[in-house]
């Protein structure tokens, strides 16, 4: 499994503290989703986190912490301001986005482009299964060397598979 986007700074991810999940609407539920699997296969904390409480919490961000922000449009303001406030705090952040030079796939420090293509309705589904996806994606590739992984990855990958 290789995400491109994340493939130079995969080492540094692997050494973090914990993974904090920054989003709003759909995209936070791709999170919420996700979050088991993400604490499985990492064997990290695995916070996800509304970006509007997120704010109004002050929430404790440190250097080790990898910082992921979830967006369809990569535009969305709350997550937008998330963002900043981590990137001041000195965490790694990386985008998970549908949209090409978006604010948010420019201002982290690496990320996902889900190529899920644009979105009619308002239900986000093709945004949020790709998310889904790329998340497990991630996952996968963080217990890539970890032999005791090795049988639940081949379950994962098969399952995306069908």
């Amino acid at each position: 499994v290789n995400l491109g986007g994340l493939k130079d700074h995969i080492k540094e991810i692997q050494r973090c503290r914990r993974l904090i999940l920054i989003a709003c609407g759909t995209s936070y539920h791709a999170g919420v989703a996700t979050r088991q699997v993400l604490e499985e296969l990492t064997e990290l904390p695995v916070m996800v986190e509304l970006a509007s409480d997120f704010l109004d919490r002050n929430t404790p961000v440190f250097r080790d912490d990898v910082c992921f922000f979830i967006s369809q449009s990569g535009e969305t303001a709350d997550t937008l301001m998330a963002l900043r406030y981590c990137k001041e705090r000195g965490a790694l952040t990386v985008g998970i986005t549908n949209t090409v030079g978006s604010s948010i796939s420019r201002e982290t420090d690496c990320g996902v482009h889900i190529n899920a293509g644009p979105e009619i309705g308002v239900a986000s589904t093709k945004a949020y299964t790709s998310q889904f996806v790329s998340l497990v994606m991630f996952a996968l590739m963080m217990c890539d060397d970890r032999i005791s992984m090795q049988e639940r990855r081949k379950e994962i990958m098969l399952g995306l598979k069908l």
